[in-house]
């Protein structure tokens, strides 16, 4: 139940509620990225979820949570989430929402994506919303792989090959940002030296085609069920909300999302 106060901020009552907290290790940029993140309002989330059917698990992990705005909506349709993030201002902020909110099934951690602090077969859910491209993929969905449960279900947005051309068209010449088009050259350099040429993932950022989405799925008994855009899956003909990077350029996308599950063998 939304127990946020009614005063409005550009339209949500969760940035207005946002404004009015004190917190002790989130930083400007935490509050900044905070802000971009509620300003769609957690019934966006909500829709999300909803379309993504992430729902009735038992116990589900929010890997990479953030400031907690896919936990709440998570936890509003599964039994018990947990959610994982390694930035300490983040976290203050997604329980102060928890708190807000009286959410009761919610438990957050301060952890690495690349060593979870959890048993092997844990879950019965991953998901994972931009996060992936910050890490060396390949251990962070080994670590994924171990934890779920055989059956259960994974989902992942992150980066796509098109991510590089919405640096260039989009922040870089519509918006006028210079430096996303040097960091676009860049993001592609390093990524056809490591991902495409030696075929090793860096703890740095980098973009996956959907072959090397379906390499690591498949190198570690995962599944996949299906590969789209960012918002794609059961979005494209009844559009129940608009993706935040849901752009392709030449067929190619600038964010993915896939799901799949993990196989029993």
């Amino acid at each position: 139940m939304n127990n946020l106060p009614s005063a409005q901020h550009n339209g949500q009552p969760e940035l207005a509620f946002l404004e009015t907290q004190k917190f002790r290790n989130a930083t400007e940029g935490d509050l900044k990225h905070s802000r971009i993140q509620y300003e769609r309002g957690i019934e966006y989330y909500r829709k999300r979820i909803d379309v993504l059917e992430m729902k009735d698990f038992g116990d589900v992990l929010d890997a990479a949570c953030g400031c907690g705005q896919w936990t709440l909506a998570l936890s509003d349709v599964n039994g018990f989430i947990r959610a994982l993030d390694i930035n300490a201002g983040l976290l203050e902020i997604a329980q102060c929402f928890t708190r807000e909110y009286k959410k009761k099934n919610i438990q957050y951690y301060q952890g690495d994506l690349h060593f979870l602090p959890f048993k092997d077969a844990t879950f019965d859910a991953i998901f994972s919303y931009s996060a992936l491209m910050y890490t060396n993929e390949d251990k962070v969905i080994k670590e994924f792989s171990r934890v779920l449960k055989p059956g259960g279900k994974i989902y992942v947005c992150s980066d796509g090959p098109g991510w590089p051309l919405y640096k260039v068209f989009i922040q870089g010449l519509k918006q006028g940002r210079l430096r996303s088009i040097l960091g676009a050259f860049r993001l592609t350099i390093r990524t056809f030296s490591f991902v495409i040429l030696l075929k090793r993932h860096i703890k740095k950022i980098t973009f996956l085609r959907r072959k090397d989405v379906e390499r690591l799925f498949k190198q570690n008994n995962l599944e996949i069920t299906f590969y789209g855009p960012d918002g794609s899956f059961g979005n494209m003909k009844s559009q129940h909300f608009k993706p935040l990077y849901g752009e392709t350029f030449f067929g190619l996308p600038a964010d993915f999302e896939v799901i799949g599950f993990k196989r029993n063998d």
